[in-house]
């Protein structure tokens, strides 16, 4: 009997210790080891952009290379069989599929992000950016932070639809959706506020059970060498994965067991208990520009907004002439080198250049004078290229007469007190870089738009606070005027009256509309 009872003892404690939360580690590797090299600039370090774990192969795909790299069993290789997303990347998806949704959903490709669902042991790629995902059945999950207190999350699947909501004690800044097991469980990475100048978060996985009770609270350790688009990522079992980034390698490392109750907060092992982040490593230098003798001129929100707009839809024709993918001596004697996305022919969104300041009509200009195409060199400013660089591109949206300097910014705007006094065509700013606030999605996540060595050139890009914490700051232009409103119309319906008019209906606040 007591052998009995003593087997029966050690089955259930071996039971429990099974069903609670789990660390292991999956994979850790050099960045050498797979041919990574991590290119430090101005706005970020990158190498490796995404990940995904598919019944333990592990699928990378980086910047600077359309090549997928897949380690299974161990063994590294390239073009593994994964799909390329925008900036993400899942494993072994119908990539015809997804991009009839993309084109269906009209999102844009480069912002997009991938997140799974195992609901009914059936999985389901959700696309989407800024908290709103949806997939090919026309389900939808919905991440929404009202102001600093409250996580809203809208879960519209066919088998099911469920609204549930969490309270923060108004330190919340952002949360965001990682993805559904097969039991129905919830996966959402949350920052909360630890402090705003300097800007300081706390990120967090949330598991929450089909009924939106809270199950576990994962603290992630800030360890963030590389500027990814993803770092997260679940199985049908309720594993989740979590890339990390160190400074001479990376590493993927497994938790199993979340969904079990666990009334305390779990933490990472001791060997993760550190920070890094990229925003310490990245450089500072920047061209030098002279503003003696200019004044600050008027500008519009409005015309700042479209400004940025126009420098990323701007179309222009390529010659071999204003194209050199490798290092070359120009007429003055600096060292240019273009783009590899640019090509011979039409192209769209204006080039990224060291110390440019370029207006649309001098872009086009040089072109057609056989200027080079933007420079990626950082070396030195060349005369004959043509394009912007992030302080050139925002004193153009800021109708500047003169091209500041991100190190001369801090004199010409005033820095805000708090995240939440941002509005569109102020800037996020650091010396080094700066990038022009469009607007704040509905999960938290800042739209801007800003010309950078992410991908050498102008573009939209939505960026969470921890991405910005440790330098960043909210700053708003002294010659700015409040000429904006963030009220949009409520799109009600769309009827077809006749074969050849569509009837629409919509309402819109007007009130304190300028």
């Amino acid at each position: 009997m007591k052998t009995s009872k003593l087997v029966t003892l050690i089955c259930i404690l071996t039971e429990i210790a099974l069903t609670q939360p789990q660390f292991s580690k999956v994979l850790e590797r050099r960045y050498s080891d797979c041919s990574i090299k991590n290119r430090i600039e101005n706005s970020g370090i990158y190498g490796i952009e995404s990940f995904d774990v598919v019944k333990g192969d592990v699928f990378l795909s980086t910047f600077d290379s359309p090549e997928i790299i897949s380690i299974r069993s161990g063994k590294f290789q390239k073009n593994g069989t994964a799909t390329k997303i925008g900036s993400d990347i899942v494993g072994n998806v119908d990539k015809n599929g997804v991009e009839e949704l993309l084109q269906e959903s009209q999102l844009s490709l480069r912002s997009v992000t991938c997140r799974k669902s195992f609901v009914n042991n059936v999985q389901k790629i959700f696309i989407g950016d800024g908290g709103e995902f949806t997939n090919g059945d026309h389900e939808k999950v919905s991440v929404h932070v009202v102001g600093r207190m409250r996580l809203e999350v809208d879960l519209s699947l066919n088998s099911f639809t469920r609204e549930f909501h969490l309270d923060f004690p108004s330190n919340l800044a952002y949360a965001d959706f990682i993805g559904l097991d097969g039991a129905e469980n919830s996966f959402f990475v949350v920052e909360t506020y630890l402090s705003e100048i300097p800007l300081r978060v706390q990120r967090e996985v949330y598991t929450l059970s089909a009924e939106g009770k809270v199950l576990s609270i994962l603290e992630l350790p800030n360890i963030r060498y590389c500027s990814t688009v993803k770092d997260l990522q679940i199985d049908e079992s309720g594993n989740l994965f979590h890339l990390i980034t160190e400074q001479d390698k990376f590493s993927i490392v497994k938790w199993s067991g979340l969904t079990t109750a666990t009334p305390e907060k779990i933490v990472y092992p001791d060997e993760y208990q550190y920070s890094i982040h990229f925003n310490s490593f990245v450089s500072a230098q920047e061209p030098s520009t002279k503003i003696e003798g200019h004044t600050l001129s008027a500008a519009s929100r409005t015309a700042a907004l479209r400004i940025g707009e126009s420098y990323v839809l701007h179309k222009y024709f390529c010659t071999a002439a204003n194209l050199t993918t490798t290092d070359k001596a120009a007429a003055d004697g600096d060292i240019v080198r273009t783009p590899s996305w640019l090509m011979v022919g039409e192209n769209a969104r204006v080039g990224y250049k060291w110390g440019g300041f370029n207006t649309l009509d001098q872009y086009d200009a040089g072109l057609k004078s056989g200027k080079y195409a933007a420079d990626i060199n950082t070396d030195g400013v060349s005369s004959y290229a043509v394009g912007v660089d992030c302080s050139g591109f925002v004193s153009r949206c800021w109708q500047m007469s003169y091209h500041s300097s991100t190190s001369d910014m801090p004199g010409i705007t005033t820095q805000y007190s708090s995240w939440d006094s941002l509005k569109p065509g102020d800037a996020i700013h650091k010396v080094g870089h700066v990038r022009l606030f469009v607007e704040k999605a509905q999960n938290g996540a800042l739209k801007v738009v800003e010309s950078s060595g992410r991908d050498w050139g102008v573009s939209y890009w939505t960026y969470t606070p921890s991405e910005l914490s440790g330098v960043y700051t909210p700053r708003c232009y002294t010659g700015m005027s409040n000429d904006y409103s963030t009220l949009r119309p409520e799109l009600l319906s769309v009827l077809s009256s006749s074969p050849t008019t569509v009837r629409l209906s919509w309402k819109c606040d007007t009130n304190q509309v300028l």
